[in-house]
């Protein structure tokens, strides 16, 4: 409560609110706006990959292909593990490429150039691991926030998302309808103690720029800055900006006028890159802005790539704008995370090479019943592991059927099975004889 007094605003007494209060409806008090522009200019997807780029994302799908053939040749359950724990760092040595910062890739080009240096196992070593858990990690911004056991929202954290709600009048900056969430930029549940916040940025600073790193670090652990966190969207949109199917790319700010374009992400261009598609390409997906749902209605309007949201605050002291450095990083974040769901990455996951049930395939028994989930072998991260099945489901990848059976080694159990025990051994002595 402290936190909002000092802000110059009052906590929303969500028991007894005002009328007036309770609609947003109050135009003499602090409000923000929300208008689109939408934009006529031919749609122009982005820049492909450099072409050095582009060759360390071949070599690394490659490998991805090495290792997908290598599992479903694997009997036992701890070998399957270790291998799909490799998959998803590899997966995420690539979708790093998308937004790394420039200093940091000039710098791997210069330690590359020598001939000692071991260029694509370091780059695994360098980026895959640390990029997954930073994905899982920023993952967290999904419509009901997972909270580790005994954990709940603070009522600071709450009345703010409140109060945030009412400045925007309840209506999401996207759609202009109500039915709206107080949606974290980044993830509330990271910000929620020192130690977390150090965690991620930590995993950060390994491929964005180190100043944005230390500014955003020390931005997030000011109570005063908790408003800025925070973003208005229906709960419909909020699950499609959780699961990085479109981006808000930061396109101009003062501190009373934001500008942000609204970006739909695709499965990557022929030479890698997260493409920009003028539609997603489920059309069901399509958002449209407008209290009417009428093609006929004048203010009826499908949102499209480039479209532009401007929000503007009639007062930013007591009334702020988003952070125009967290929606930096959203538009980074959301890239990288799209990248990782690239069709030709996934296909070369997921794309079976021996019919399932036949010798050498994903076989060995297991007992629902008794399994339980155990420690990951690798960076646990549950998050980025089902993001990347759900779009290996989505794309038609992967068949629904063969899901359950695909997750028993990519999110691991601990029961025990005799027969996978000594299919482990026979497993590692067929890694060694490969290595």
């Amino acid at each position: 409560m402290a936190d909002l007094k000092r802000a110059g605003q009052q906590p929303v007494d969500a028991s007894s609110p005002s009328k007036k209060r309770q609609s947003g409806r109050n135009d003499n008090g602090p409000h923000i706006s929300a208008t689109l522009e939408p934009q006529m200019q031919p749609f122009s997807g982005p820049a492909e990959l450099d072409s050095q780029k582009e060759e360390l994302r071949q070599e690394l799908l490659n490998r991805l292909s090495q290792l997908s053939t290598t599992v479903q040749r694997l009997r036992g359950k701890a070998a399957r593990e270790r291998v799909a724990s490799e998959q998803q760092d590899v997966v995420a040595a690539i979708s790093v490429l998308e937004a790394i910062d420039d200093t940091e890739w000039e710098f791997w080009l210069a330690l590359t150039s020598k001939k000692s240096y071991g260029s694509l196992d370091r780059w695994i070593v360098n980026y895959g691991q640390t990029t997954r858990e930073a994905i899982d990690l920023w993952m967290q911004k999904t419509t009901r926030e997972e909270l580790q056991d005994g954990e709940v929202r603070s009522a600071t954290t709450k009345q703010w998302q409140k109060m945030v709600a009412i400045w925007y009048r309840g209506l999401c900056i996207v759609t202009r309808r109500n039915s709206v969430e107080a949606c974290h930029i980044l993830a509330d549940s990271i910000t929620r103690t020192e130690e977390r916040i150090e965690s991620f940025f930590k995993k950060l600073a390994v491929f964005w720029p180190i100043d944005r790193v230390e500014h955003l670090r020390s931005f997030v652990k000011q109570p005063e800055n908790v408003p800025k966190n925070l973003m208005v969207l229906r709960s419909d949109v909020h699950q499609d900006w959780a699961k990085a199917k479109f981006a808000f790319r930061p396109r101009d700010h003062s501190s009373s006028r934001l500008v942000l374009e609204f970006v739909w992400l695709a499965p990557t261009t022929p030479r890698g890159g997260v493409s920009y598609s003028r539609d997603p390409e489920d059309t069901t997906d399509l958002i449209y802005q407008g209290p009417s749902t009428s093609t006929t209605d004048p203010t009826f309007h499908v949102l499209h790539s480039w479209d532009r949201i401007v929000l503007e605050s009639n007062n930013p002291r007591e009334a702020p704008l988003p952070s125009w450095e967290l929606l930096q990083l959203q538009w980074d974040m959301q890239r990288i995370s799209r990248a990782s769901a690239a069709a030709d990455v996934l296909a070369s996951i997921f794309t079976r090479q021996e019919p399932p049930g036949e010798a050498g395939a994903l076989a060995g028994e297991y007992n629902d019943e008794k399994e339980e989930c155990s420690p990951c072998i690798g960076p646990c991260t549950p998050r980025f592991t089902t993001f990347l099945l759900d779009e290996a489901v989505d794309q038609g990848i992967l068949a629904s059927a063969d899901r359950p059976e695909v997750e028993r080694y990519f999110l691991p159990f601990t029961e025990e099975n005799p027969l996978e025990e000594e299919a482990d051994m026979e497993d590692a002595e067929l890694v060694l004889a490969e290595d």
